[in-house]
């Protein structure tokens, strides 16, 4: 911590140590206590301020906790963690357009899923989804390997109705070699949505037949499933994923 504070006292250090760590254990009511005592001997870092911000996040002070990542900002603009924190803030102010411009910006940069994650449900929220459909096929662009990303890309496309981006998506992390019995439940429900057990059958026997999954385990299992309803005479249950609709 030297390097942040190093006009600082050693008194104020240990402080620092302390507050963190009541942070850290959420122990808020106390860290607040000792986050505004520090504040008050005026440390002029972005590091402090952006720290106070996101506390005051967490203990739900919105406004407290824009004006202390705004005086971050003011001393270091170019703080990464700063600067997400305040899309985040934005975000749950409300201000969703200027917290797209800002996310946008960070994207350029380098990927944050968190990120994306906030915006899409702050979008969902305010049925406003379409409208960041470009900038998320530009980040899907840049970082069209990463696993996180590619999952909320399903769960976006689905959202906006568009079942073939989503059903594309899927299926990508399952060409990677990075699928769970979870991603080939949801692809088969997205690719049988509202059909019959033995439609369903008829679409994992076609799978099974390609080389690279005939001795899948997971599409075994859900052929079994499926075959089990059958013979036992049940109705198929409802898709597992939501309609669209």
């Amino acid at each position: 911590m030297g390097v942040v504070f190093n006009n600082m006292t050693s008194n104020f250090h240990s402080r620092w140590d302390e507050a963190v760590k009541l942070k850290q254990a959420k122990k808020l009511d106390l860290a607040w206590e000792a986050f505004t005592a520090l504040a008050e001997e005026n440390p002029h870092s972005a590091f402090f301020w952006s720290n106070y911000a996101h506390l005051a996040l967490m203990k739900n002070r919105i406004q407290q906790a824009r004006q202390f990542a705004e005086h971050a900002l003011s001393i270091d603009s170019h703080n990464r963690f700063c600067r997400s924190l305040y899309a985040d803030i934005l975000l749950q102010s409300g201000d969703s357009d200027y917290a797209l411009a800002l996310i946008r910006k960070l994207m350029e940069e380098k990927l944050d899923v968190i990120l994306i994650k906030k915006l899409v449900k702050e979008c969902e929220h305010q049925k406003r989804l379409k409208e960041v459909e470009t900038d998320f096929q530009e980040c899907l662009h840049r970082y069209s390997d990463d696993d996180e990303l590619l999952a909320v890309a399903v769960e976006y496309y689905h959202k906006i109705g568009k079942t073939n981006e989503a059903i594309e998506y899927y299926q990508k992390i399952i060409n990677q070699g990075k699928a769970t019995d979870f991603i080939y439940e949801r692809l088969i429900a997205l690719k049988t949505h509202g059909k019959s057990s033995a439609e369903k059958i008829k679409q994992l026997e076609v799978l099974l037949k390609m080389p690279s999954q005939k001795k899948n385990i997971h599409l075994l299992g859900l052929l079994a499933q499926e075959y089990k309803k059958i013979s036992n005479g049940m109705k198929p249950k409802k898709s597992i994923v939501k309609s669209s609709n």
